[in-house]
C-alpha cells in the first residue's frame, strides 16, 4: 500500500471490492465515494463518524484514501437508480484534479441509464462538463450556505463562495440540472434569503438543511460561536443544548411562504407575470439607463432582476416600489413582482389599455402597440389613470413617427427609437401630468396627415385615427383636444 504525502496530507491507496454501495440515504439508490476522507476539512462535516470504519487516528479533513476499484461490469444495472457521488467526501476536491477517479467513475456510468447526483464544494466539476452533458439525468449539486467569504473561510478549506457559484452558472449554461444545497443554515448567520436571490439564476433548486452539531464537533462550533459572535450563542444554547428547534420551525415556515407566494405567482399569474417583468419592466429598466438590449439573449431577463451588489457595512433601505429600484434579495423580489404584477392587472383592464391592443393588433402595427403600451404602463406606474387618454396620445403620437418615417417595421429598430426618445425619462422627472404632456407632444414633429402615398403607413395612421375617435370622451384637456383634431379630424 503506497503513501504520499501531499502538502502535508499523507494520501494511500486502497483496494475495494466495489465502489457502489447500496445508500440509506432519503434519496435512495446508491452512494458512491472514489476517495476516503475529504481534504476540505469542513469543521462542521458529518461524514467524520467515517473515522470509526477507516482504522485512521489522524483529525477528519487531514488524510485521503484514493480508492481503486474493478471496473463496473454491468453499469446498465442501475439503470433508473439513483447514484450520488460524494455523500460521505467530496469527489471534487483537490485531489481528483491528479488521480481522476470521479472522472473515472462518471466514464464506467456513462451508459447506465442512472439518475447521477453529484455533491461538491468544488469548481472542478466544470472540468467534466462535456462528460455530464453526454450521461442522461444529472445533478450537479452545490453546498453554499454563506455569501461572506470569511465565515467560509473559519469553516471550510473549500474553494470560494465565488468560484462554486461561478461553476454553478457554467454548468448551468450548459444545459445540466442545477442545485444550490444552503446547508448546514447556521441560526443567525445563515442568510437564505440573500443565497436565495443570488442563484435563482442559475439553478433549477433550491435545498435547505439545518445545522445538526453532535459528535466531537458540536463543541469545536460552539466555541466558535461564542467567541466570533456571541451575540449568536444564547440562541445556539437554546437550540443545542436545551433542544428548543422552534427557530429551524419558523425558517421552514418562512421558507415555504417565499416558495408558496412565488408558486402562485407561477402558476395562477404566469402571463401576467411574464408580461410584467420579462416585457414591460424589462424594458423600462433598460430605457431608463438608455442600454440597449436584445431580449433573445439567454437569461438577460433574469440578470436583470437578480440581486445588486452592496457595501457589507452599508445595509440596504428604502424600498419604494419604483420600478427601476435595486432589488435588495428574495424577499423585496418577491413583493416586487407581486406589487407590479397587481399594478399591471389593473392597468390592462383599464379603456385605454383594451382600445390600444383592439385597434393596433393587425399588421405590423401590434409592434408599436406593445411599445407604446411599455411606456404607458411606464406613465401609468407615476400617475395612474390620470390624463391616461391625454398620455396614450402623445405616447402614440411621439412613437408613429418611426411609423411614418421607416420602410419597415424591425423590432429592434422600434426598442431603440423608444429608448431614444427619453419618454421615460421625461415621465420620470416630471412632478406633475401636466409637465410630461407638454413635453412630449411638443416633441411630435411629423403629422400622419402629411403621409402622401397609400400603405401601411397610412392604414397605421388611421388605426390611430379609429383608436381615439373611440376614446374621444375621456379626453379632458383642451390643449390636446386642440391637438386630436388637427391631427385626425
Amino acid at each position: 500500500m503506497a503513501e504520499v504525502n501531499n502538502n502535508g496530507i499523507p494520501i494511500r491507496d486502497v483496494e475495494t471490492k466495489n465502489i457502489m454501495t447500496k445508500s440509506t440515504l432519503p434519496v435512495g439508490g446508491y452512494s458512491v465515494n472514489p476517495y476516503v476522507g475529504c481534504t476540505h476539512g469542513c469543521k462542521y462535516c458529518y461524514a467524520s463518524f467515517m473515522k470509526r470504519f477507516t482504522g485512521h487516528t489522524e483529525p477528519w479533513g487531514t488524510f485521503l484514501d484514493v480508492k481503486h476499484w474493478p471496473a463496473i461490469k454491468n453499469p446498465r444495472k442501475y439503470a433508473g437508480q439513483r447514484v450520488v457521488i460524494g455523500s460521505v467526501t467530496d469527489g471534487y476536491q483537490p485531489q481528483e484534479e491528479q488521480f481522476e477517479n470521479t472522472r473515472k467513475l462518471l466514464w464506467q456510468l456513462k451508459d447506465s441509464g442512472a439518475e447521477i447526483l453529484i455533491c461538491t464544494k468544488s469548481d472542478l466539476v466544470v472540468r467534466d462538463i462535456d462528460l455530464l452533458k453526454e450521461m442522461g439525468k444529472v445533478t450537479v449539486s452545490w453546498s453554499i450556505n454563506t455569501l461572506d467569504e470569511d465565515f467560509k473561510n473559519d469553516m471550510d478549506n473549500a474553494v470560494s463562495i465565488k468560484r462554486r457559484l461561478d461553476a454553478m452558472k457554467q454548468v448551468y449554461d450548459a444545459g445540466i440540472r442545477t442545485v444550490c444545497f444552503i446547508a448546514p443554515v447556521f441560526p443567525g448567520i445563515t442568510d437564505f434569503e440573500a443565497i436565495f436571490s443570488r442563484v435563482k439564476n442559475q439553478c433549477d433548486l433550491v435545498w435547505l438543511e439545518n445545522l445538526n452539531l453532535r459528535g466531537g464537533f458540536k463543541k469545536d462550533i460552539l466555541d466558535y460561536i461564542r467567541e466570533k459572535y456571541p451575540h449568536l450563542f444564547p440562541l445556539y444554547d437554546t437550540i443545542y443544548n436545551k433542544g428548543d428547534r422552534s427557530y429551524f420551525r419558523g425558517l421552514q415556515e418562512q421558507a415555504e411562504h417565499l416558495a408558496s407566494k412565488w408558486n402562485n405567482l407561477i402558476e395562477n399569474e404566469y402571463f401576467y407575470l411574464e408580461k410584467t417583468l420579462a416585457t414591460h419592466l424589462f424594458r423600462l429598466r433598460k430605457w431608463m439607463r438608455k442600454n440597449d438590449f436584445n431580449p433573445e439573449e439567454r437569461f438577460c431577463v433574469k440578470e436583470e432582476f437578480s440581486s445588486a451588489l452592496i457595501l457589507p457595512e452599508i445595509p440596504p433601505f428604502g424600498e419604494q416600489f419604483d420600478f427601476y429600484e435595486k432589488i435588495q434579495g428574495g424577499s423585496h423580489f418577491f413583493a416586487y413582482a407581486e406589487h407590479f404584477v397587481g399594478r399591471f392587472k389593473h392597468f390592462s383592464q383599464t379603456h385605454q389599455v383594451q382600445a390600444l391592443r383592439n385597434h393596433l393588433k393587425w399588421e405590423s402595427h401590434w409592434k408599436y402597440a406593445d411599445i407604446i403600451e411599455t411606456l404607458l404602463f411606464g406613465y401609468y406606474l407615476k400617475f395612474g389613470e390620470l390624463y391616461l387618454t391625454e398620455a396614450l396620445f402623445c405616447i402614440s403620437g411621439y412613437i408613429a413617427q418611426h411609423r411614418y418615417e421607416a420602410t419597415r417595421a424591425l423590432a429592434y429598430k422600434i426598442r431603440e427609437y423608444a429608448k431614444d426618445s427619453e419618454i421615460i425619462m421625461m415621465i420620470d422627472q416630471a412632478s406633475s401630468p401636466t409637465f410630461f404632456l407638454a413635453e412630449c407632444v411638443s416633441s411630435i414633429k411629423n403629422n400622419g396627415r402629411d403621409i402622401e402615398e397609400q400603405g401601411i403607413a397610412m392604414r397605421f395612421y388611421q388605426r390611430l385615427q379609429d383608436l381615439f375617435s373611440e376614446l374621444y370622451n375621456d379626453f379632458t384637456d383642451l390643449t390636446i383636444i386642440d391637438k386630436y383634431n388637427n391631427e385626425y379630424l
